[in-house]
């Protein structure tokens, strides 16, 4: 993420481990966001600021004096059925994918969003194999990217 957009970007990127490896960062780790973790997986070192809370990232601008910016990347992931009868059927992954910049404005919020080329099979409505969700996520995600990054290349053009 930071080496294929950071370029097009007004501002300068500091590596993620100042950011992440700064006591400060870890200070606004709030209940808040702590109830969200039950809902959501983040990286090792890193927490959890919903992208939908702009205040949380002013709060951290803010712990962050030097730093004219933030750039976050999520990725949500829906599992959806395509086709069922009698209880049995596929389900295809669908990965939602966010970049967010922001300083004392959003820079830049953009979603896209893609399906998994490749199905799960279920029974009785619900019961699937689990191990095979991560490669669908993985592959719906690659195409997400790929879409921003196609949106990206030409916004940087124009």
């Amino acid at each position: 993420m930071f080496n294929k957009y950071a370029p097009g970007l007004p501002f300068r990127i500091i590596p993620e481990s100042e950011v992440i490896g700064s006591p400060v960062y870890h200070t606004f780790e709030t209940q808040k966001f702590n109830l969200n973790k039950l809902f959501y997986d983040v990286p090792d070192g890193y927490l959890f600021y919903p992208l939908s809370d702009d205040v949380a990232y002013k709060v951290l601008l803010d712990a962050f004096p030097d730093v004219e910016a933030f750039m976050v990347c999520a990725a949500n992931f829906k599992l959806t059925k395509e086709f069922a009868i009698a209880g049995f059927g596929t389900a295809r992954v669908t990965s939602y994918v966010t970049i967010l910049a922001l300083n004392r404005k959003v820079i830049l919020r953009k979603s896209t969003y893609a399906a998994s080329d490749e199905t799960i099979k279920f029974a009785l409505g619900r019961v699937f194999d689990a191990t095979q969700i991560l490669p669908l996520c993985i592959q719906a995600t690659d195409k997400a990217a790929r879409k921003f990054e196609a949106w990206f290349s030409k916004e940087m053009q124009k």
